[in-house]
C-alpha cells in the first residue's frame, strides 16, 4: 500500500476498505486499489481531479458505501458507480467533510471551510 491512511471500514463479507490519499481494499487474501473509484491508482489523482484525501469511509454493505473527505468530497458507490452527493466536487474547495456515517438511505456527514465548522 501507498500513502496515508486515515479510516478503516469492514463490510459484510470482511472486505476492509482503507481511505486516505487512495482506496485500497483487502480481501481474497490480498491488497488492491478499489478499482471502481475513477483514477484511484498511484500517479492516477494527480492533483486531486476526482476526490479529495478521504477521511471516511463508511457503508451499508459492499455495494451501498460513502467516501467523504476534501475538496467537498462526498461520493456514494451503488455496486455499479460511483457519484458525487450534494454540492459537486471542487478540486480548489476548501470543503472538508472529516468524518461520516451511513443507516439506510440516511447519510450525515461533518467537516468544515476553511475555518468554518460544517
Amino acid at each position: 500500500m501507498c500513502g496515508l491512511l486515515n479510516s478503516i471500514w469492514v463490510d459484510e463479507n470482511k472486505t476492509v476498505y482503507t481511505g486516505g490519499n487512495l482506496m485500497f481494499w483487502y480481501k481474497n487474501g490480498g491488497w488492491d486499489y478499489v478499482r471502481s473509484l475513477p483514477t484511484n491508482k498511484i500517479g492516477g489523482n494527480n492533483g486531486n481531479y476526482t476526490f479529495g484525501f478521504i477521511y471516511s469511509v463508511s457503508g451499508n454493505k459492499s455495494n451501498d458505501y460513502v467516501i467523504a473527505g476534501d475538496r467537498n468530497t462526498l461520493m456514494h458507490y451503488n455496486g455499479k458507480r460511483w457519484r458525487q452527493l450534494g454540492l459537486p466536487y471542487d478540486p480548489s474547495g476548501t470543503t472538508r467533510w472529516k468524518t461520516m456515517a451511513q443507516k439506510g438511505n440516511l447519510i450525515i456527514a461533518a467537516g468544515d471551510k476553511g475555518v468554518k465548522h460544517l
